[in-house]
Formats: C-alpha cells, sequence, structure tokens
C-alpha cells in the first residue's frame, strides 16, 4: 500500500498546477452534504476544462466515518517513509528505496514501551507503538513485480522524525534507519495503526494547504487561478469558491464563473497551461474543529490539505 501511494504521490506532484493531466474525473455519487453560504448546491455550468475543480460530494461519503471529535483525533499524514531532505547519492538508491527494496544488515533494537505519550495538535495523548520489526517489514514491502538492488540497512534507531499531517509538521517518534546510499536517515512513525486515520497512514497530505482564521471557521487557501487570457472572442471567466461539508470533512473546490468576453474575432488558439494559483478566502457553515479539509489537486484526484493556524 505504502509503495503504491507514493508512486501516485509523485504523479501527484507532477499532476499539480498543470492544466492538461488526463486523468478522467469520475462522476461524483450522491451524498447528504449541506453548501456554505454562497455556495450553489447544485455547483452546475463550469466549463468542461475546468469540471475537476468542482468539489466532488463523494469525498465526504468516504470520510463519513472519521470521528472529528475524538480526543485524541486520529492522526492523518503523508504517506511514509520520511525520505532525507537531501535525498539520495544517485539514482538506483533513489528508485530501490521509493519501490521499497530494502535488506536489513543490522541487529534491531529492543521493543519499545507498548505506548508512548505524544504531544497532537488537540492535546498529549498516550498512543500504541510499533515495533522495529514491524516497521522493516512496512518500508520494506516492495512493489509487486518490482526488481533491482536491494539497499542494506546498516543501523536501525529510535527517535524523532517530523511528518506532515494534516495539521502541519507534526514530529512523532520514529524508527531511523541507516541505509546505503541514502544521505540521511529513512524513517517510518513508532506507532501502532490504530494511531491513524486509515488504520494505515496512507492519505497523501498537501503540507501548507490551508490558514484557519481566529474565528475557526474562515479558511484561506491556495487553488488554481484562472487562466489570465483566452482565445480572441471566447467567453472569460472568474474563480469562485464552492464548499461541500459534513459533520467529518470539508470540501473545498472552485467553480467558474463567466466574467466577460475576450476582444477580438472568435478564432481557435490555444491557451497556455501554466500552474498559476490564488489565495481565496472561504467562509464555512460552521467552525472546522477537528473535520478533515479536502481540495481538489489534479483531474480526478481530491485529496487532504494541511490547516494551520494564521
Amino acid at each position: 500500500m505504502a509503495r503504491r501511494t507514493l508512486l501516485r504521490a509523485a504523479a501527484l506532484v507532477a499532476c499539480l498546477g498543470l492544466a492538461g493531466c488526463s486523468t478522467a474525473v469520475p462522476p461524483p455519487p450522491a451524498a447528504d452534504a449541506a453548501a456554505a453560504p454562497g455556495a450553489d448546491p447544485a455547483l452546475d455550468g463550469p466549463p468542461a476544462g475546468d469540471a475537476w475543480l468542482v468539489p466532488d460530494p463523494g469525498v465526504l461519503a468516504a470520510w463519513e466515518r472519521f470521528p472529528a471529535g475524538a480526543r485524541p483525533r486520529p492522526l492523518v499524514i503523508s504517506t511514509p517513509p520520511r525520505l532525507p531532505d537531501d535525498g539520495f547519492t544517485g539514482s538506483d538508491a533513489k528508485e530501490a528505496a521509493l519501490a521499497g527494496r530494502f535488506r536489513l544488515a543490522a541487529t534491531l533494537p529492543s521493543a519499545p514501551p507498548p505506548t508512548m505519550r505524544v504531544t497532537l495538535p488537540d492535546g498529549p495523548a498516550e498512543l500504541p507503538t510499533l515495533t522495529a520489526e514491524a516497521a522493516v517489514d512496512s518500508l520494506s514491502a516492495a512493489s509487486i513485480g518490482s526488481t533491482g538492488p536491494e539497499l542494506p540497512i546498516t543501523r536501525v534507531a529510535l527517535g524523532t522524525a517530523t511528518f506532515s499531517s494534516d495539521r502541519g509538521p507534526l514530529p512523532l517518534p520514529a524508527w531511523l534507519f541507516t541505509v546505503d546510499g541514502a544521505t540521511g536517515p529513512i524513517a517510518w512513525p513508532a506507532l501502532a495503526d490504530p494511531a491513524f486515520w486509515p488504520r494505515e497512514p496512507s492519505d497523501l497530505v498537501v503540507d501548507g494547504g490551508a490558514h484557519l482564521g481566529p474565528d475557526g471557521r474562515t479558511l484561506a487557501i491556495t487553488l488554481p487561478a484562472p487562466p489570465e487570457e483566452g482565445c480572441p472572442g471566447g467567453q472569460l471567466s472568474r474563480y469562485e469558491p464552492a464548499v461541500l461539508e459534513s459533520a467529518a470533512a470539508v470540501v473545498v473546490g472552485l467553480r467558474s464563473v463567466p466574467s466577460g468576453v475576450a476582444p477580438g474575432s472568435p478564432e481557435p488558439c490555444a491557451v497556455p497551461a501554466v500552474g498559476r494559483t490564488e489565495r481565496y478566502t472561504v467562509p464555512l457553515a460552521s467552525p472546522l474543529g477537528g473535520r478533515v479539509l479536502l481540495a481538489p489537486i489534479g483531474v480526478g484526484y481530491t485529496e487532504v490539505q494541511a490547516v494551520v493556524p494564521g
């Protein structure tokens, strides 16, 4: 699962900000969702090229069981492992790491205590731990069909690493793996699955996605900006935030609103697919609280956003 999601995350990074990603947009399933003030519940009318920006009610259904009010609230983090900031010494080592091709060549430390006290955004909590052996197994879950050299793990130590969470950078207890070919330790959370949502940390988090105002219900979020220019005689548009809310999640997207006609005689042309972004202010119907924030980040993809105060 981790290998598959890592490759998916790499594809999404390449897709961010591009208007021409080729993944098809699935039809949105029906869901019981309330629209925020000013949002059109039908969310209809955007041109086909902008359709992927419209919030999909189906993603609310996917999160309907998330316990937003739980204490401690389940952790939602980017897919581990946490790779070294300076990467790898070569492309072969990087490819092997992303594919999960590792070989244990070190003595494993003894098991940690059953629980550890961890400081979370909603306060301290005692969370169940993961053994070094289980972390090695997760780290070494090579993709099906992946072949090639394995990276030796030469040292394993219990420490701390900062992971990208849906509430900003989050230091967590972590198993730190010294690996041949890596410029620094590779980290895997030293916490067991019950601490995370879903029961394994496999949700892509776009770090720094939004800021939450002091009232707890006003978001400032960076999303795509409309094209600066259109074809002569063609329809121009602006983007307006569109919101769907449930008790567990909030989906913020955009809808295209006609704003005029480009000067000149109508003629076909190519509009540059430049990845421009814009900061949008989004009022919510109720305070965000512990709900998960999601937004479209590419054609066919709506993913978790990081929310920080400010």
